[in-house]
């Protein structure tokens, strides 16, 4: 009886870390350039296509100054600079985990889709930990993401976010703003981390 109560409590927790591993995903590919215009040539409007893809670059890639830099390293430390300190943690705490994002050779390791993606990772990896009930590995994986979250986006998601919501008239990206708002406020509760920065909402 208790194994059985085990097992399915190791199921239910499995599947919530991969949906959050899945939403997590879902986040890192709405703030990446490449994923961002598979997801629009899917949509097969070359009006909305177009709309979005002038956006997206006036926001974040230019060739004008971006409007928001998606990088932790602008929103750390004074004057923020780019590949400062945080990228460099960042950078250090992938390798703990014998990652090198393969886009790291085409942007800078702090960027916002490959921290949402590590998380992504971890979490897929926490939920294939719960599935073989390996306490060890669990507890190493919701440490990681804890430490991530403290150390990284709690300290930088609501300026950058906060930034998007002024700068732009768009609801796609307003929309995807406050998705990753306030999903790190949830997850920063359930982990018990606070977050820097007064809410969205």
């Amino acid at each position: 009886m208790e194994e059985h109560l085990g097992s399915n409590l190791s199921r239910l927790g499995a599947e919530r870390a991969a949906s959050r591993s899945i939403v997590y995903g879902a986040l890192s590919a709405a703030f990446r350039r490449p994923a961002f215009d598979a997801v629009l040539d899917k949509l097969g409007s070359s009006g909305m296509f177009l709309i979005l893809e002038v956006e997206y670059n006036r926001l974040f890639v230019g060739p004008n100054p971006p409007r928001v830099y998606p990088y932790e390293s602008m929103y750390q430390g004074p004057g923020g600079a780019a590949m400062g300190e945080a990228a460099l943690h960042v950078l250090s705490t992938y390798a703990l985990e014998g990652l090198c994002p393969g886009d790291v050779e085409k942007d800078l390791p702090d960027h916002v889709a490959l921290e949402l993606e590590f998380l992504a990772y971890l979490c897929a990896r926490e939920a294939a930990a719960l599935e073989e009930r390996n306490e060890e590995k669990i507890f190493h994986y919701v440490g990681r993401q804890r430490d991530f979250i403290k150390n990284h986006l709690a300290r930088w998601v609501s300026p950058f976010c906060r930034e998007i919501l002024r700068e732009t008239q768009e609801d796609f990206f307003k929309c995807w703003a406050n998705l990753l708002e306030r999903f790190i406020r949830w997850e920063a509760k359930r982990l018990e981390v606070q977050v820097h920065g007064e809410s969205l909402a």
